[in-house]
C-alpha cells in the first residue's frame, strides 16, 4: 500500500514490467492497476524517461494514467518524477520496486 498526500495515497498497486538491459544502460517500462479501498482503480502506463546506467540510484520515469473505474472514470493525466531504489530481483534476494516520487501531478 502506498502512503503519501496525492492521488494515490492508500491505494494497492499491482505492476509488472520489462528492464531492457543493453551493456552497460538500462530501460523501463511497464502497467500498473491501482486500486482504493472502495475499489475503484486507476491505471498506468510507465517508463524511464530514455536510457540509464546501469549502476543508477535512481532515473527521472513518467506514469500516463490511461483510464479509471468507479470514482476515477474519466482521469487521464501524466505523473512525472524520481525513480528511487529499484533492484530487480525476488523480495528474499533484496529485490524491490521502483518507488515513483512526483516531481508535479
Amino acid at each position: 500500500m502506498r502512503v503519501d498526500t496525492g492521488l494515490m495515497d492508500h491505494m494497492t498497486s499491482r505492476c509488472f514490467g520489462v528492464n531492457d538491459r543493453t551493456d552497460d544502460t538500462r530501460e523501463a517500462r511497464g502497467h500498473c492497476v491501482h486500486t482504493n479501498s472502495a475499489g475503484d482503480r486507476i491505471v498506468t502506463d510507465h517508463s524511464s524517461n530514455g536510457k540509464y546506467p546501469k549502476d543508477a540510484k535512481s532515473f527521472e520515469a513518467a506514469a500516463t494514467i490511461t483510464t479509471g473505474t468507479g470514482g476515477y472514470t474519466g482521469i487521464s493525466g501524466t505523473i512525472k518524477g524520481v525513480c528511487h531504489g529499484s533492484r530487480f530481483g525476488a523480495p528474499t534476494e533484496g529485490g524491490r520496486p521502483c518507488v515513483l516520487v512526483p516531481s508535479d501531478v
